[in-house]
């Protein structure tokens, strides 16, 4: 649709609902999503893949430029996600996490802590080919099996995949307590960039929240720049079984395991 019919559409609304466009445009479509941001919000379809990517090749030194350089939409009108519905099945290009990737969980950490755009969550079903269904009950004119109430199925315990059955990333603790994160984190800005290397990142927000990711082939052992006042901290991601001291000038000695994520809140110190 033509992005002037859209607006022309988006004019008509009442009050201030929150819109966003879908435009797949991975760079090489003959359909810009820029062509949309005047009407509203734009899907950053190039964002899923270049995460992927990036923490696949064990890259993370590289999301340092992540709405920051080339092409990107504009923040204020990006929608970013680690995955939806088209690329999981390996639609548009495909090359993205999803659910049953082993590093699903530092792509949706590194979106909810990185201050580029708004995050869109996926909530799914497992599925064998791009064309299967949710869960239904073929006798009964393959009708959709609910996830609540009496007759619901539930979601999956988080790996087990192999199932058929929904999913339902956003009820994940990981998901909740990012989403937290992000919404506690306010417009802090990114300060205290450290790599350690390509694979191993931490940075904070300014003074509320602080992220490390590791990629690396062995375990993070090291004294990082946290930006948060002094005290002793709770990993938000392990319901406080890591706790992590931090000293007058903000440092911290931290242990960040294999493929491992360590997030702190100012607001969360241990008890």
């Amino acid at each position: 649709m033509p992005a002037e019919d859209v607006g022309a559409i988006l004019a008509r609304l009442e009050g201030e609902p929150y819109v966003f466009q879908e435009v797949i445009d991975p760079g090489h479509e003959p359909i810009k999503a820029v062509e949309y941001l005047g009407n509203a919000a734009v899907t950053e379809f190039g964002y899923p893949h270049r995460l992927a990517t990036a923490i696949e090749a064990g890259d993370l030194a590289s999301l340092a430029a992540i709405g920051r350089e080339g092409d990107w939409l504009p923040d204020e009108r990006a929608v970013v996600f680690v995955d939806n519905h088209d690329n999981q099945r390996g639609h548009v290009g495909g090359g993205v996490l999803m659910h049953r990737d082993d590093h699903y969980a530092l792509g949706l950490t590194f979106m909810l802590a990185w201050p580029y755009g708004t995050p869109s969550l996926m909530s799914s079903f497992t599925f064998e080919n791009g064309d299967q269904g949710p869960p239904s009950v073929a006798e009964e004119g393959w009708r959709t099996l609910p996830v609540h109430g009496e007759a619901g199925l539930g979601c999956l315990a988080e790996g087990a995949y192999d199932d058929h059955g929904w999913v339902c990333e956003h009820r994940w603790p990981l998901v909740t307590e990012m989403v937290a994160f992000r919404q506690a984190m306010g417009e802090a800005p990114v300060s205290h960039w450290q790599e350690a290397g390509a694979s191993r990142i931490a940075f904070a927000r300014g003074e509320h929240g602080f992220v490390a990711l590791n990629r690396g082939e062995a375990a993070w052992q090291a004294e990082l720049a946290t930006g948060l006042p002094a005290g002793e901290y709770c990993h938000l991601l392990d319901d406080c079984a890591t706790r992590v001291s931090v000293d007058d000038e903000g440092r911290a000695a931290v242990s960040v395991p294999v493929d491992g994520i360590l997030v702190l809140r100012a607001d969360r110190q241990a008890p």
